[in-house]
């Protein structure tokens, strides 16, 4: 839905968001998990502030009202797209740990660039 959004006030997204009780709750539920799965990952200090950073920056501005603002929604799809691929990875069977290790380092990087390139405007 965000990614159609081509409005600029982050009331009517979010109203529409909220009305529905069912995406509302999906969508907290959704970004939460993500972001704890992207923060257990992380080892290195140095990138969990990152995503920290990154976290904070969209609870302020959906505090804000700025979040359209603050962030491109044409981003969105080859975001979700790159971490469907991610969880898939995630959940998958693998048998050499070292090339399965190497494959979710791959796509950390890739979704990082896409949020701070694709997405977030001063990112």
């Amino acid at each position: 839905m965000a990614k159609d959004f081509k409005q600029k006030e982050d009331t009517d997204l979010f109203r529409k968001i909220k009305n529905d009780g069912y995406m509302h709750s999906a969508v907290i539920e959704c970004y939460e998990t993500l972001r704890e799965i992207i923060y257990g990952l992380l080892e290195d200090e140095t990138d969990r502030n990152v995503v920290k950073q990154i976290c904070y920056n969209v609870d302020i501005s959906i505090q804000q009202h700025r979040f359209l603002n603050e962030f491109r929604m044409a981003g969105m799809p080859s975001l979700c797209e790159k971490l469907e691929k991610f969880v898939k990875l995630l959940l998958s069977k693998y048998e050499d740990v070292d090339v399965y290790k190497s494959q979710i380092i791959n796509f950390l990087q890739d979704i990082m660039k896409i949020i701070l390139q694709d997405i977030m405007v001063n990112g």
